[in-house]
């Protein structure tokens, strides 16, 4: 039986106010779950980071790590740790789809200059700017 375009707009926004009603007791849920375990004296912002961390993959969590120690590294706050394996393979990587280009840039020392030179690299606004002045 086929709908009229009416019957499914109605539809799809009884669907829409369901789902709303839904995330609103999801989250209403994890904020007493979060209140709980604030209450017997988990801090509850490195439990969020260990939940983001627990969706990743082993992969991506050990990249996530490297890129860490880079940028604390370009800041100043490794407190004299030395960068990791991971993160000096980081920053050897080929950077991009064409590891060709990558090969042309003379970079050869892990040095602050470079950590600080591929965090700026890395840090340019994307977005808005770069569709060609629309939003400028």
């Amino acid at each position: 039986m086929k709908r009229s375009p009416r019957e499914l707009l109605v539809y799809t926004v009884q669907t829409l106010e369901r789902l709303e009603a839904e995330k609103e007791r999801a989250s209403d849920a994890f904020r007493e779950g979060m209140s709980h375990a604030r209450s017997v004296g988990y801090d509850t912002d490195t439990l969020r980071v260990v939940l983001r961390l627990r969706k990743m993959s082993p992969e991506r969590r050990k990249e996530r790590r490297a890129l860490e120690a880079i940028y604390l590294a370009a800041l100043g706050l490794l407190d004299g740790d030395p960068l990791t394996d991971e993160a000096r393979r980081r920053l050897d990587r080929p950077r991009g789809r064409r590891a060709d280009t990558c090969a042309q840039r003379p970079e050869a020392s892990l040095g602050r200059e470079r950590i600080e030179r591929r965090l700026h690299e890395g840090g340019r606004k994307r977005g808005r700017a770069q569709v060609g002045g629309f939003f400028e």
